[in-house]
């Protein structure tokens, strides 16, 4: 098949879960014989086979410019197969598929990446055969249960993990100035998820006070002047209350991979999920890297905890039950590291999310029955 997945340019930094999720399918569905095209920067080029550049975006950003760029674009793209789009529930989303179901034959799939913050009604398009809604997650498909959406669980690539090359632990240990021998416990979330901070900086506070063997690694990348503003109130707390060393505070993890296999224990204790829809890629590498997490008890991130058991399930804003959890599992982790990767392996490998695609494109380009691949 003539694929074309359309999404945000992809291009470093690796630092959205759809973007990534879009690169990897379209490298796994080239190998199996599809062309596929990629939206990304003019001038840009991935140099993998059957992986072709849609020369959209003037920048890496993606707001108004640049969506109004790819919006002319699809008008443009003519004799594809598949229209796949990796976006939010927005009335943006809405009007381009309203508007496209007109003038195309292009039959389009919808993997929704976040939930709208009000109501967006898509029910011409869901009743449009040529149009599939995908989630990442159970909750969603439940919430929005009149949309009739199919779940996807997001996907790892387990082959690229076991081809990797990750950075020496000594040589993050001396660009980051860590102790030698510290437990590292990694929180790679959102500062814009201020309502658990509160949560999170008191349990910093607790189990640096009581353990010298513990150094935190905050990993959270700057998008917004929310998240600049946040961040500068997390710096000045921890300056006035915690020992210098004990917590490293990063802009940007260009390999966030290296990070987290560097890690004893991942967390994400959240109160709230953004409107985000999925279980966050920083979760699910972390188990397939079988690095034990701790996460906040709420859906859809605590789907990662299927019939495995990969760590430890929080009170969402409880820092007395983060701060024990996270020393649980510092000093009797590994079992939930083992625990970690089988669940990833069954249920987040990116060879199953390849196989659910392509059983989409072609019920809804060939028909229910069809068995044709291109």
């Amino acid at each position: 098949m003539k694929i074309a997945i359309l999404c945000r340019p992809v291009q470093p930094p690796w630092d959205s879960g759809s973007k990534n999720i879009a690169f990897t399918l379209a490298k796994k569905l080239a190998l199996r014989g599809h062309i596929v095209y990629l939206p990304t920067v003019k001038g840009s080029s991935f140099g993998i086979k059957n992986v072709v550049s849609l020369d959209i975006y003037k920048s890496g950003r993606f707001g108004w410019q640049e969506k109004i760029c790819l919006f002319k674009k699809i008008l443009h793209l003519k004799e594809f197969d598949i229209f796949h789009f990796f976006f939010g529930l927005t009335p943006f989303t809405a009007t381009v598929l309203n508007f496209l179901r007109f003038v195309t034959n292009t039959p389009m799939v919808l993997s929704i990446t976040h939930v709208p913050k009000r109501n967006i009604f898509l029910m011409d398009c869901i009743l449009d055969k040529r149009i599939a809604v995908t989630t990442y997650s159970r909750h969603l498909k439940e919430k929005f249960s009149f949309m009739s959406p199919e779940v996807v669980f997001p996907g790892i690539d387990f082959d690229f993990l076991a081809q990797r090359t990750f950075q020496h632990p000594d040589a993050m240990r001396k660009e980051h100035n860590i102790i030698r021998d510290a437990k590292i416990v990694l929180f790679a979330g959102e500062f814009t998820w201020k309502s658990g901070n509160d949560a999170l900086l008191k349990s910093i506070r607790d189990i640096v006070k009581s353990r010298d063997d513990v150094v935190f690694i905050l990993a959270s990348r700057i998008r917004n002047r929310s998240d600049i503003k946040e961040k500068k109130r997390i710096v000045n707390v921890l300056k006035k209350e915690v020992s210098a060393g004990k917590v490293v505070i990063l802009n940007v993890v260009p390999n966030m991979p290296d990070m987290i296999k560097f890690a004893d224990v991942c967390i994400l204790p959240v109160t709230s999920s953004c409107y985000k829809v999925d279980i966050p890629m920083f979760v699910i590498e972390s188990m397939a890297l079988k690095r034990p997490v701790v996460i906040s008890d709420f859906a859809p991130i605590n789907e990662a905890f299927q019939e495995f058991i990969p760590g430890r399930l929080v009170v969402p804003g409880d820092s007395f039950s983060l701060t024990e959890s996270i020393c649980a599992v510092i000093d009797n982790g590994r079992d939930y590291g083992e625990q970690g990767y089988l669940c990833a392996n069954k249920y987040y490998n990116m060879e199953k999310l390849v196989m659910e695609y392509e059983k989409i494109y072609r019920r809804i380009r060939f028909g229910q029955n069809s068995e044709l691949l291109y």
